[in-house]
């Protein structure tokens, strides 16, 4: 079916650049690689994945229904096809807790390191970090309003951005990390490894001048 709604866009759409798509983890471990490859040369280049965290205790949380080795097994079956990867984070999702936002934030970075394209088979990929926004009518919300679950702060939001990239590996290549969503208090984005300390200073820079930072009004949350 991907193979056929792809071809189909590119013909009816005669200067289509890309065809990219949202998908689960599991939507993809359950496709061969030579089904992905074949839904990569019709012309499908790009998926974008919902990871949230890292940390397998976080992911049963929020009910993700999968965990940090099947998004590290789908990363690297998209490597091979020749799919782009995005992989979508969330910052604050571990609630105003230290240790668990610490965790949620070094796991996270742990499976950035796993999701990384083989060294003889370099290309792009991408990281997204978002900013938790509590949602009126979840579960979530509930737990929120009974103070089970406290939000983090933007300068406890930042801080948790800045654990998660210094854990990083120092060897990842063609990484491009990017906070440019509306739900980010700062907007940031470079490659890792190369600028790392850049990236970690900015985010520092932020930190300690709330002045650069987004308002909360334009956030959304």
């Amino acid at each position: 079916m991907l193979v056929e709604i792809t071809k189909y866009c590119y013909k009816i759409h005669p200067y289509l650049k890309r065809v990219t798509s949202y998908a689960h983890a599991k939507d993809i471990i359950k496709k061969s690689d030579e089904e992905l490859k074949q839904i990569a040369e019709a012309g499908f280049t790009m998926v974008y994945v919902g990871i949230e965290s890292g940390d397998n205790d976080i992911l049963k949380f929020c009910k993700k229904g999968t965990n940090q080795d099947e998004f590290a097994e789908a990363a690297q079956k998209c490597h091979r096809a020749g799919i782009l990867w995005s992989g979508i984070f969330l910052l604050g999702l571990a609630g105003n807790d230290p240790e668990k936002s610490r965790k949620h934030a070094i796991e996270s970075a742990k499976l950035i390191n796993r999701m990384a394209p083989p060294k003889d088979n370099p290309t792009d990929w991408y990281i997204a970090p978002l900013t938790l926004g509590v949602t009126p009518g979840t579960p979530l919300w509930d737990l929120k309003e009974s103070g089970e679950f406290l939000p983090l702060t933007s300068t406890e939001s930042l801080k948790e951005l800045g654990i998660m990239i210094e854990h990083t590996s120092n060897d990842l290549e063609h990484c491009i990390i990017r906070t440019n969503h509306a739900s980010n208090a700062l907007n940031i984005s470079g490659e890792l490894a190369q600028d790392k300390e850049k990236l970690l200073f900015l985010i520092k820079y932020g930190i300690n001048h709330p002045e650069v930072r987004r308002p909360d009004f334009l956030r959304g949350l």
